[in-house]
């Protein structure tokens, strides 16, 4: 795992990292998660159920708005993320999520 989960570029090497960090990469083909609003979802149950709390995601106010994915598990230690679309934002909280899991 070498990516910048904040910076990731949607596509399948991102989406390969999330399957392995979610253990899907057996699945017969990789989960489209950064591209598609479905596999984003699918992403985002995953993370709820790994991780014992709520996602919650919208649109900045910001010109042009972006998406933001944030992981409510308290209000001190929430973790949040934001990208073009709301699969890449989905995306990178996995991959932060991943990545601190792995750390810890």
């Amino acid at each position: 795992m070498n990516i910048n989960p904040y910076k990731a570029i949607a596509g399948s090497s991102l989406d390969y990292e999330l399957s392995q960090a979610y253990n899907t990469v057996l699945e017969a083909i990789v989960r489209p998660y950064s591209g598609e609003v479905k596999a984003a979802n699918f992403l985002k149950a995953r993370i709820e159920t790994s991780f014992r709390a709520s996602v919650v995601t919208g649109q900045t106010r910001t010109d042009p708005p972006l998406y933001f994915a944030r992981l409510d598990n308290d209000a001190s230690t929430s973790t949040e993320t934001t990208g073009e679309t709301y699969p890449l934002a989905i995306s990178r909280l996995g991959l932060v999520l991943a990545y601190r899991n792995v750390s810890s």
